[in-house]
């Protein structure tokens, strides 16, 4: 059975493609095409419409008997940046990060206390805040993530901040607030995969992270795949039922934790 893929989709796994090989090495185009199984005109194409909107550029490969230079496609991590709150720890703490992951610039303000009765303007203030700090266009911002403690219903968009049985909109908010995607992730799973990313040079495919903090929880990547669960609350195995008429949990639903 053959699939037809539209030219734009076509288009968008090469650009993907290309860009993957460049950020691993920097490499001429003709090795770019042999790694991708592109075509030299096609990988040509790619490049041109990445150097215009300043993902890569062309660096010189350097002494050169004659003829005329190899160039060297080059990623440019700063061409873009990612905004990252966590909501977590004790203190909220907000990074702006480049496209390799590094730390650009980071700020750290409040009590995680005081979020309690207005978190999305709380987290609102503190994104404009790290923009005071190290000042960016968002025409720049490719995502925001935010990592939080609490529990998650994913299927219908709810986050329930720990102490509230009322559910939070923040990714909807948030998007429409900084008209960017925006991923909400449970604490201990973002540290997970963070840590997964950090050792995916090594081979290494699977990690358990355990977090103990006010409570108990976990991220669990298996395979190189996170794992989040039906309602994205897998690995919160710390909520454990010790009094069954005791107070409601707003974290796993049940009472007496």
């Amino acid at each position: 059975m053959s699939v037809h893929l539209d030219s734009s989709v076509v288009r968008d796994i090469n650009t993907r493609k290309v860009l993957s090989a460049v950020r691993q090495k920097m490499s001429t185009r003709t090795e770019l095409a042999r790694i991708t199984h592109l075509s030299y005109p096609t990988v040509g194409t790619i490049i041109k419409a990445l150097a215009k909107d300043g993902f890569v550029v062309d660096e010189c490969l350097g002494e050169f008997g004659g003829g005329r230079k190899p160039m060297l496609v080059k990623f440019v991590p700063t061409a873009r940046y990612i905004i990252g709150v966590n909501l977590g720890g004790a203190e909220p703490q907000a990074v702006l990060s480049d496209l390799n992951g590094a730390f650009v610039s980071s700020i750290v303000k409040g009590n995680i206390e005081h979020l309690e009765e207005d978190t999305t303007g709380s987290v609102i203030r503190l994104i404009e805040d790290l923009r005071n700090v190290h000042p960016f266009s968002w025409d720049r911002i490719i995502g925001l993530g935010i990592s939080v403690r609490g529990s998650f219903d994913i299927p219908n968009g709810h986050y329930y901040y720990p102490g509230r049985t009322t559910p939070l909109r923040l990714q909807d908010d948030l998007e429409e607030r900084f008209g960017v995607p925006v991923i909400l992730e449970r604490n201990a799973s973002a540290a997970a995969l963070s840590e997964w990313v950090r050792r995916k040079p090594t081979g290494i495919r699977n990690i358990l992270f355990i977090n103990v903090d006010k409570g108990v929880s976990s991220g669990l990547v298996v395979d190189g795949q996170l794992v989040r669960g039906f309602l994205g609350n897998a690995g919160e195995f710390g909520h454990v039922v010790v009094d069954r008429s005791g107070e409601f949990c707003p974290d796993c639903g049940q009472k007496g934790c």
